[in-house]
């Protein structure tokens, strides 16, 4: 098992895996555009600090990823230098789900946005995904959860 940052040379498994997970959480009208509309995100931000996206990947095949797209916003008091992230694409394979892979890529995401200036991270979560984020210190907001750096 690997666990490491993604780069551009995993764009092909990073577009099956988003729309593997897209696939999970409700349908997609037209798989070809939002495959190509994330190829192009992908191959625009991943070398750039606007996404971070960790990976564990066993036999050649992704596992576990977690994607973090970083934006920013006007300063505000809980976030004075306006650098954001949004959390999207935990994931982990069922067949590898409650051995800490999450909370690894999670913990190492998070490890990477602080180098990057980020002051704040929120997500929407799933109900099973809760407790992970909890256990690193998100908490519950209106519409999601999110952390302070």
């Amino acid at each position: 098992m690997e666990i490491r940052r993604a780069t551009i040379k995993d764009l092909d498994s990073l577009i099956k895996n988003r729309i593997k997970f897209v696939f999970d959480i409700g349908e997609i009208s037209s798989p070809e555009e939002f495959s190509e509309s994330t190829s192009k995100y992908f191959k625009s931000h991943i070398e750039k600090d606007h996404l971070i996206i960790w990976l564990a990947v066993d036999k050649d095949e992704i596992v576990a990823t977690v994607e973090l797209s970083i934006y920013e916003i006007m300063p505000t008091l809980s976030n004075m230098c306006g650098k954001t992230g949004y959390l999207l694409n935990v994931w982990t394979d069922e067949n590898y789900r409650r051995q800490g892979l999450a909370t690894k890529l999670l913990n190492n995401t998070i490890n990477d946005a602080k180098k990057a200036g980020v002051d704040l991270i929120h997500l929407k979560a799933t109900e099973q995904g809760k407790l992970v984020y909890e256990k690193l210190g998100f908490k519950n907001i209106p519409n999601g959860m999110e952390i302070k750096l």
